[in-house]
């Protein structure tokens, strides 16, 4: 029973320290947000570009040379 007891108490400690450094967070502001947003989702699009394009190439070789 002890047992149990630690394990609660020790669960209940660690959602209180938990929400303490949750407290002191620094929340970015909504346009700080939809900005970092926006550059990852340009980012994605342009690595996915750039395969895209680097696999055609790559396809076009192929054909050359084994087609």
């Amino acid at each position: 029973m002890e047992r149990i007891k630690a394990f609660f108490a020790g669960v209940r400690t660690f959602l209180m320290e938990v929400i303490g450094e949750l407290k002191r967070v620094v929340w970015p502001t909504r346009e700080r947000v939809v900005k970092a947003t926006g550059i990852v989702v340009a980012m994605v699009a342009a690595v996915a570009g750039f395969l895209y394009l680097w696999d055609l190439g790559l396809d076009w070789l192929m054909r050359l040379v084994f087609g």
